[in-house]
């Protein structure tokens, strides 16, 4: 059997899927198939048939149509098992890879309840927040590894000295002794 189209969608099943007679599609030469007598001599032939009455639906008529839950793996966009499948589903490695980035402890910690808001809209957007966020580390490791620095995302973070006041040109000020109690005298009883 060969795909009509990939998908014919209906109210009853978005899935469904239409076939048609691999001798109509060209694929191949069969007895039960007039049309394909006129292929080309290197397409493959089908032996012994059988006689029409007791060939396959999709034989007797113009096309099929099989359901969306009937043989899903088989009617991917990819052959299964195919290198172009493997090389696709390979893919998903990478995929879970940032997922596991995500809900690792020692990175994001995206877990259940990781922010205190409620709606699926406001979820979604701290969720994109936690990701924009990752990203942003993860480029910032990739960059520092590499050590490309040139992009001002990828500026290594100044030292972190505290807190430190500055005067009115903008220079450090030594801080000198605290001239208050700590708590205050009139909290204190």
């Amino acid at each position: 059997m060969w795909p009509v189209n990939q998908n014919t969608p209906t109210k009853a099943d978005p899935a469904q899927t239409q076939w048609i007679c691999p001798g109509r599609a060209g694929k191949l030469k069969c007895e039960l198939c007039p049309l394909s007598e006129h292929y080309p001599a290197d397409r493959p032939v089908v032996e012994n048939p059988g006689p029409l009455a007791t060939a396959p639906k999709a034989c007797r008529q113009a096309t099929i149509t099989v359901p969306g839950p009937v043989l899903a793996k088989l009617r991917q966009r990819d052959p299964w098992r195919s290198p172009k499948w493997i090389d696709s589903y390979a893919r998903r490695s990478a995929i879970e890879g940032i997922f596991g980035n995500l809900r690792s402890q020692s990175t994001q910690n995206i877990k259940r309840g990781f922010c205190r808001v409620v709606g699926l809209v406001k979820t979604s957007l701290m969720l994109a927040f936690e990701a924009v966020a990752a990203n942003i580390r993860l480029l910032r490791k990739w960059a520092k590894r590499v050590g490309l620095t040139s992009d001002p995302l990828c500026v290594p973070f100044p030292a972190d000295h505290g807190f430190e006041e500055l005067d009115e040109n903008g220079q450090i000020c030594p801080a000198g002794p605290f001239d208050f109690d700590d708590p205050p005298d009139d909290l204190a009883s």
